[in-house]
């Protein structure tokens, strides 16, 4: 199959975090996929671009369309096999940038970084632009739409 493309433009970054929340959406028993109209919602996409890039991943053969079995009105996107590995490609790329990034830093200047993101969520929040919910080490706020790194 393609290799996953570099988002050099807005399209192929919504491609990019439309694999991470697919492969976020898995569970131990197996994928249990996301509607569509869900996942329009966690990245702020109309409807209409999420089937639009979702037909193009399933093109490519890293998505499959099903029906919600519980309300066959809704329509799931599950990753397939090779879905997942490009997922987890994509991912690791993006978690080695940032790190690079990020070792760019001071300690000092990570550590304002960090005071002023908790800040900007804060009033994201306040504006009702993102859900927040608590980090799992407890300490600070986290956006709950944020992708979690896949297991």
């Amino acid at each position: 199959m393609d290799a996953p493309e570099r988002p050099h433009c807005p399209l192929q970054a919504l491609r990019r975090e439309l694999f991470v929340v697919l492969h976020e959406n898995r569970s131990q028993q197996g994928p249990v996929g996301i509607a569509q109209g869900q996942l329009g919602t966690l990245l702020g996409l109309e409807k209409s671009t999420v089937s639009r890039l979702a037909a193009g991943l399933e093109r490519k053969g890293w998505v499959r369309r099903g029906r919600d079995e519980a309300n066959q009105r809704y329509i799931r996107l599950y990753l397939t096999p090779e879905g997942s590995r490009v997922a987890a490609q994509v991912w690791n790329a993006w978690q080695t940038r940032q790190a690079r990034i990020l070792a760019a830093l001071t300690a000092e200047e990570r550590a304002g970084l960090g005071s002023g993101l908790r800040g900007l969520i804060r009033g994201l929040a306040a504006e009702g632009l993102v859900a927040v919910v608590a980090s799992p080490s407890g300490d600070a706020p986290a956006e709950g739409s944020a992708p979690a790194r896949p297991g």
